[in-house]
């Protein structure tokens, strides 16, 4: 009931590492995944991409994070949001 699986890629070109996920059942609808859900996801997913000792040698690198959320049903895009270095690191600088 809800969230399927999770597959994640690196796209070099762009220096994103991409994370996708299924939505099914409950959470597959708008009533439930309304522009406050989805504002509250996105907080919650920068506040884990700021914290996580995991990402910690791709945030070094400046790697961008975008995670995508689809509906099972039609496939479709629910929610997606992107994490550029600025948005996880105050010290940030592009000539790193």
């Amino acid at each position: 009931l809800g969230l399927v699986g999770s597959e994640m890629c690196i796209r070099d070109s762009s220096r994103t590492l991409n994370y996708y996920y299924t939505l099914e059942g409950v959470l597959d609808n708008d009533t439930v995944m309304n522009a406050q859900a989805c504002e509250s996801l996105k907080d919650l997913l920068r506040k884990n991409v700021i914290n996580s000792v995991d990402l910690k040698s791709y945030k070094e690198k400046g790697v961008s994070f975008s995670y995508y959320y689809y509906s099972k049903a039609s496939g479709k895009v629910r929610f997606q949001v992107r994490f550029t270095p600025e948005d996880y690191d105050s010290n940030y600088s592009p000539d790193r």
